[in-house]
């Protein structure tokens, strides 16, 4: 088993929780009442950071090394790399919205309902796709030596939120997450 899956598998599930929460305060908006501006605004700068500039650069690796073993595989891993440019795109479309919140007195909610909806959609399905099949592939076909290349060529690092090392500005997230208080 790798640990480089392990990570990512665990990414998946902290990325969950913070699109419960950010869904949570879509519901909020959606009932006319005022949602907690600033958990959503840490939720999309992380969503707009952590995936573009760690996970999806250490998959789309992954993803490269089985493709070198499995060329059968390079339609639908393709599929998985071209979202994740996809979802990137869309995720800093909503955070500019996001961050309007607190500045704008009329949330468009048809606007910000359309672009949740389908940011949310997209990521889940995509995580489902790669845990389901691309994950499992990985695990079939790569080695150990080649779990030693990718690390190697990635330095898997702790990150700031779910690692051991808190960044002070994702604090208030972090306690979202784990139900904490400070």
């Amino acid at each position: 088993m790798s640990d480089v899956l392990d990570k990512l598998t665990a990414d998946h599930v902290h990325i969950a929780r913070l699109l419960a929460l950010f869904e949570e305060q879509v519901r909020i908006i959606h009932a006319g009442e005022n949602p907690d501006a600033s958990l959503l605004q840490d939720i999309m700068g992380f969503m707009t950071h952590y995936p573009d500039l760690i996970h999806h650069p250490l998959e789309d690796l992954v993803f490269e090394h089985v493709i070198n073993h499995d060329k059968d595989a390079r339609k639908s891993l393709q599929v998985l790399l071209n979202e994740h440019e996809e979802i990137s795109r869309v995720g800093h479309e909503l955070k500019v919205y996001v961050d309007s919140l607190e500045t704008e007195a009329l949330v468009r909610r048809d606007i910000l309902d359309k672009l949740a909806s389908d940011y949310l959609k997209t990521l889940r399905r995509h995580m489902r796709h790669e845990e389901e099949h691309a994950f499992p592939l990985a695990r079939k076909l790569l080695d150990a030596s080649e779990w030693d290349m990718i690390r190697a060529e990635f330095k898997v690092k702790d990150h700031e939120v779910f690692g051991k090392v808190l960044d002070e500005h994702y604090q208030t997230l972090y306690h979202s997450i784990t139900g904490t208080s400070d």
